[in-house]
């Protein structure tokens, strides 16, 4: 699928240097366990089949050199720096995807099927997913630029900027955050990639390929 022919972008961050994993490894293209696909596959995949054309965010060459359609980053220091640098890049409806997570059915679906402003997707300790429109882009971009400041930079500190709220304020506005209450997870350290494992064999990952 291309752009011409989707009018969806998904834009997937993988740009962060692993560092839970060591820093010498793309964690992206570790295996989904109990399947013949690289969590980065999977994703483009599950993408591509909801009608998006996918863009991984890396200045990765090992991401690179898979063959995928990838965007490098100006700016790459923490999560909100890459997503502000993707701005070319937005269009009337961006979906951002986190590169190290592995997505449910469900959590998917419901990802590509907003339709409002903005909608933030995740659980209590994580941010999965993002989904905007252009009638956000500005304010987007003003809270990316507040996020950043925090030391770690992930998109729970654009969260709380975007809603006006101070950087230590803990909760959450049901109308612009959207649960992900099933098996979804962020696989950003081994012992995560650990529970996938456990959820394998448990039979649990779907959303599998035909």
């Amino acid at each position: 699928m291309d752009e011409q022919t989707s009018g969806l972008t998904a834009l997937i961050l993988a740009a962060g240097p692993a560092l839970r994993w060591g820093g010498d490894i793309s964690k992206q293209l570790m295996q989904v366990p109990g399947t013949a696909e690289t969590i980065l596959g999977r994703m483009i995949r599950q993408a591509e089949t909801r009608g998006a054309y996918p863009v991984v965010v890396t200045r990765n060459l090992a991401i690179q050199d898979t063959g995928c359609v990838f965007y490098e980053p100006e700016n790459y220091e923490v999560t909100c720096d890459t997503l502000a640098s993707t701005r070319p890049l937005w269009k009337r409806r961006t979906i951002v995807l986190l590169g190290d997570v592995v997505y449910s059915k469900a959590a998917m679906d419901a990802v590509f099927a907003f339709t409002g402003d903005i909608g933030v997707f995740g659980n209590k300790g994580e941010i999965f997913a993002l989904s905007f429109s252009d009638a956000v882009h500005e304010r987007v971009l003003d809270a990316l630029a507040i996020g950043r400041t925090h030391r770690s930079g992930k998109l729970r500190f654009f969260y709380r900027a975007y809603m006006g709220w101070s950087p230590g304020t803990i909760k959450i506005d049901d109308v612009v955050y959207r649960w992900v209450l099933d098996w979804t997870m962020d696989v950003d350290s081994v012992p995560w990639y650990g529970n996938l494992c456990l959820l394998a064999n448990d039979g649990v990952i779907d959303d599998l390929p035909e």
